[in-house]
């Protein structure tokens, strides 16, 4: 069976949380290190307390912030512990040598530690202050999208709503199966998809704080109901419950419903059910299916084959990806499309 791989918390899942080993490893060094050392049992306690409690403070750190490593490659992380590591190491070795060799005063130990830790601070504080700055790059680039979501919501769709009910007054003279006033519901039906799905990027999908356990009959019973099919139908095959945001677990279906429907020239039964390994739901249908070749960017923006808009996959992914969920696109028993989440 041919299939994507995974997308999403894939890339990441089942990975040790960078920190939290970090912090054990050093803990573990310590505790060798001490019950080693010849110095008095005292001083050694003493000695090795705080590095202990710092160990113990990685640790926690680490397990605080799990869910935003376990998301995200750990190698920026790495590089950063790297250099200060090494860094530090410098510094101790200096001392050392200079300890060893010569006479060393106090004011001048102090004054090198100090000099040591503002220059390590400047460094922080430059990367801190563009950071800064790009976050307020940010918000302001929120804004502006929160500006153009109003423009769309308003200036767009109340045109199209207008139109939509003008067709309705002129497809009243014209016979039932007039292809021209179809063609128009088939165009107008498709920027109003846009339009939502517009909507829900510009808005903003990153806030899931919200997330609470959803049936997920009920939410695909209730997707189903927006999409316009009379001839497809729903089968549910005990699907689990999910803990999502509600609003965006429904775009998300809507969204797979959308794209069984445009996608299948003939009546399509699409299925959702739980997956059979491991936590998870999927949405299937018994359509065409996707083609092997067509897979890999079937998430980007702009991906469409016939009859769709190039969003709608599109705004899928970013659903699952800022749930933390896995993600890939196979082929189904009967050949159609299977998106698998696994949760």
């Amino acid at each position: 069976m041919n299939e994507t791989p995974s997308r999403g918390a894939d890339a990441t899942r089942g990975r040790p949380n960078a920190l939290v080993v970090l912090g054990a490893t050093l803990l573990v060094v310590v505790v060798v290190l001490t019950v080693l050392a010849s110095n008095p049992l005292e001083a050694r306690l003493v000695q090795a307390s705080f590095p202990t409690v710092l160990s113990l403070g990685i640790v926690a750190y680490g397990r605080r912030h799990d869910h935003t490593l376990s998301r995200h490659s750990p190698r920026p992380l790495g590089e950063w512990l790297l250099a200060i590591l090494l860094y530090f190491v410098f510094v101790g070795a200096w001392f050392f040598v200079l300890s060893e060799t010569f006479k060393t005063t106090i004011p001048l130990a102090i004054l090198t530690s100090i000099t040591a830790g503002t220059a390590l601070g400047a460094v922080i504080g430059v990367y801190a202050v563009r950071l800064n700055a790009a976050n307020e790059e940010l918000v302001a680039a929120n804004d502006e999208l929160s500006a153009f979501a109003s423009i769309v919501s308003h200036d767009v769709r109340n045109p199209v709503q207008v139109a939509s009910g003008s067709l309705d007054l002129l497809a009243a003279d014209l016979p039932d199966d007039d292809e021209n006033v179809e063609r128009i519901e088939h165009s107008l039906d498709r920027i109003d998809t846009i339009i939502e799905n517009v909507l829900v990027l510009t808005r903003g999908i990153e806030d899931v704080s919200d997330s609470r356990p959803v049936e997920l009959a009920a939410a695909a019973s209730d997707a189903w109901e927006t999409t316009d099919a009379p001839d497809a139908s729903l089968s549910l095959a005990d699907p689990p419950t999910v803990t999502a945001n509600e609003d965006l677990l429904a775009t998300l279906l809507e969204n797979l419903f959308r794209n069984a429907n445009d996608h299948s020239p003939d009546a399509v039964t699409v299925t959702v059910g739980e997956l059979a390994d491991e936590d998870g739901f999927y949405v299937e249908d018994d359509g065409p299916g996707i083609p092997a070749g067509d897979r890999d960017g079937i998430f980007g923006m702009g991906e469409s084959g016939s009859g769709g808009t190039g969003i709608g996959l599109f705004v899928v992914g970013r659903v699952a990806d800022v749930h933390g969920w896995a993600y890939r696109v196979t082929s189904g028993a009967a050949g159609g499309a299977r998106f698998e989440f696994r949760t």
